[in-house]
């Protein structure tokens, strides 16, 4: 059997899990919620297929249905869930679908790079899941092997990804510096008219930490304002050394 996925986790073919649960979509629909405002007083479980969930979890803005459609996932594949006639997609099990989308989801994998990634609070909940998903399909004899352990090694990829260089496990970062920058724009009449043309100033910010070493002194001596702000990435830091924790061997 080919291998489908490289040393860091990802598709060769370069495939997002998305869209390999999109192939696996034999329904008209996207998503669907029921009572999402919550006015009626019980719970609603409404059963939905793979990619309908990660639709859910990657398109719709409310992140409590973000969070039921990881709850869902991590339980996945449920025993009353029929098997369907596509077993593998792009030489991929479809039962490994559901966590690799948590992983994609963890990881802050825009969907098709159209998107924003998710955040850190929804990010927490998805590596939760992919410790309960591990937990669901943990291995019942000792001589397993490293695919067994498909939950485990997303969640120490994303520890390896942002915390892990040179041999050494970086120290947690609490905080961020932020820069902001303004320059002026010049902006077309919106009639299409040959009129002169509006000047406007927009604002840019960007982390200090994203930009070049060869370039900080520039950005610094550049900028209208420095702040800090909080870097809530120590909190998905956190949720994912629990989840590792909390898998049974």
């Amino acid at each position: 059997r080919r291998r489908s996925f490289d040393e860091n986790i990802l598709h060769i073919d370069g495939y997002q899990a998305i869209e390999l649960l999109r192939l696996t979509n034999r329904t008209p629909l996207l998503w669907i919620r029921v009572d999402p405002q919550c006015f009626y007083g019980g719970k609603i479980s409404v059963f939905q297929p793979d990619a309908c969930l990660a639709e859910q979890l990657f398109h719709d803005g409310d992140a409590s249905a973000q969070v039921e459609a990881i709850r869902a996932l991590a339980e996945r594949q449920l025993a009353i869930q029929k098997i369907g006639k596509v077993t593998t997609v792009h030489n991929v099990h479809v039962s490994e679908l559901p966590v690799r989308l948590l992983g994609d989801c963890l990881r802050a994998s825009p969907a098709l790079h159209g998107d924003l990634p998710h955040t850190p609070a929804i990010r927490a909940q998805a590596a939760l899941g992919i410790g309960q998903w591990q937990n669901n399909k943990a291995p019942n004899k000792k001589d397993s092997s490293n695919s067994d352990w498909l939950g485990v090694n997303l969640l120490m990829q994303y520890f390896k990804e942002r915390y892990y260089k040179n041999d050494v496990i970086m120290p947690v970062k609490f905080n961020r510096i932020v820069v902001k920058k303004s320059e002026e724009v010049q902006q077309s009449a919106a009639d299409g008219s040959s009129g002169k043309a509006n000047r406007r100033e927009v604002d840019d910010y960007f982390h200090l930490d994203a930009i070049d070493d060869s370039e900080k002194q520039e950005v610094l001596a550049g900028a209208e304002e420095i702040e800090l702000e909080e870097d809530e990435e120590y909190r998905v830091r956190s949720s994912v050394i629990s989840a590792i924790g909390a898998v049974r061997a």
